[in-house]
Formats: C-alpha cells, sequence, structure tokens
C-alpha cells in the first residue's frame, strides 16, 4: 500500500534523481573536454585501474623528493643562468687593460748594408667612465633577475610542500575511509533484506523499500567516489615528488 504522501515523496527523490543524473552528465562532458585539451585524444574504451603504484614513503620522505619536480629544476637553472649574466654585466664596469706590441726592420737606401730595428711596446687602458649609465642599469637588471630567481624557488619549495601535505593528508583519509564504507554497504544490505521481508508482511511501505534501497546506493556511491579520489591522490603525489614521467615512461616500455 502506498499514501499520497509516500507518492509525493517517491516523485520528489526521482526528480532529484533526474537533477543528479544531468549534473553528472555535465561533469562528464567537462572532463572529456579537459582530457582532450591535454593528450589531443578523446577518452574511448578507458580501462579500469587494476593497481596503483605504490607509496609507502613517509610525508617527509615524500617532501625530500619534491626536489626532483621538473618545475623546480626548471627554476634553478634558470637561477643559474640569471647569475652568470650578473657575473658578465658586472664585468662591464671593469677597466680593461690592452698590450700593443710592434717590431720592424728598415733598410738605409743611402747607405749600403745599412739596416736599423724599431721595437715599440705600449699599454692602452679603458675605463668606462661615461656611458649613458647604459652599464649600470644592466648590472642592476641582471641582479634584479637573480633575486627574482631566488624567490621563484622558494616559492615553488612553499607550493609543493603544502600540495604534498594536502594530498599526502587526503590520501591517508580515503584510505581510512575504505573499510567504514564497506562496514556500510554491509550493514545497508542487511537493512534492505529485512525491509523487503517486513514490506512482504505488510509491516513496511513501498516508500520505506524505495528509501531503503536509496541508502545502499548513496553509499555504494560513496564507495566509487572514495576509489576514484584514492586514484587521483596517488597519481598527484607522484606528480609532486617529480615521478610521474618516469613512471609513465616506464609503464610505456612494458
Amino acid at each position: 500500500m502506498i499514501t499520497r504522501a509516500d507518492l509525493a515523496q517517491v516523485l520528489a527523490q526521482v526528480a532529484q534523481g533526474q537533477a543528479d543524473v544531468t549534473q553528472a552528465q555535465s561533469n562528464l562532458s567537462i572532463s572529456e573536454a579537459q582530457f582532450y585539451q591535454i593528450t589531443g585524444i578523446y577518452p574511448e574504451h578507458l580501462s579500469k585501474v587494476d593497481q596503483l603504484p605504490m607509496i609507502t614513503l613517509s610525508l617527509d620522505e615524500i617532501l625530500a623528493k619534491t626536489k626532483n619536480h621538473p618545475a623546480l629544476i626548471q627554476a634553478k637553472y634558470e637561477k643559474q643562468a640569471a647569475e652568470q649574466q650578473f657575473a658578465l654585466s658586472k664585468r662591464e664596469l671593469w677597466p680593461t687593460v690592452m698590450l700593443t706590441s710592434r717590431a720592424g726592420k728598415q733598410e738605409e737606401a743611402s747607405y749600403i748594408g745599412s739596416e736599423s730595428n724599431n721595437y715599440m711596446v705600449g699599454v692602452q687602458l679603458n675605463v668606462p667612465l661615461f656611458d649613458d649609465g647604459v652599464n649600470r642599469a644592466n648590472v642592476r637588471k641582471a641582479q634584479t633577475d637573480v633575486d627574482l630567481s631566488h624567490q621563484k624557488i622558494r616559492s615553488l619549495e612553499l607550493d609543493l610542500n603544502q600540495r604534498v601535505q594536502t594530498t599526502y593528508a587526503q590520501l591517508l583519509s580515503v584510505r581510512q575511509n575504505k573499510n567504514a564504507l564497506q562496514n556500510a554497504i554491509d550493514a545497508a544490505e542487511i537493512a534492505l533484506l529485512y525491509t523487503r521481508k517486513e514490506f512482504e508482511l505488510g509491516t513496511k511501505t513501498t516508500f520505506d523499500l524505495l528509501n531503503t534501497e536509496q541508502k545502499l546506493l548513496d553509499v555504494k556511491t560513496q564507495k566509487t567516489v572514495n576509489e576514484q579520489d584514492e586514484i587521483v591522490f596517488v597519481y598527484q603525489l607522484l606528480d609532486q615528488m617529480g615521478e610521474l614521467n618516469q613512471l609513465i615512461t616506464t609503464q610505456h616500455h612494458k
């Protein structure tokens, strides 16, 4: 037996379910577009991740590995280039010394067998006094570039540390939720079993049965989302440790 109130509640749940489906389809379209933007291929025939890369390192060990991140390595090379340019710019302010020498032999036409040897040695000193401030401006710019490169490295290190700590905490959380979600599924399945029996006996309404089925579906959905989050967090940590490219290369050769 179903009452008007039960029917209204069921219809409300159906409407909410349809809205959730529409939102999920929209999210799927967005994810497919992002996948194509990054890879250049459409996400077709995707297979389930059977085995995740193992991450057994502690948080401190993972933080130590962030120095291998490609962006951080690039920033360090940029700092070296800026320091070399700064050194070259400072040399433009230095005086330059040039040593010149010349040797020659001259024969006198008026005297047979008469000749003379000429030797000259000179030193030329150039001091850049008036260059309209160009050299000093170049030095200041080069020094600024060095300072900026140091700041960039520090900013990247802080950002990586913050992201690693956040991702690591999230990964621990989803892994700890695994058992709890499975226990919730087991309990929801038992509840559904007895609700069906009570429905057959007439002690439970159709709405009670539908509501129990929905609770089981909700918990299963949470488990699926939890598994998805674990996959994302594992690969995020690998990326933050600078080991994602190495992993992809290894899997490609297999």
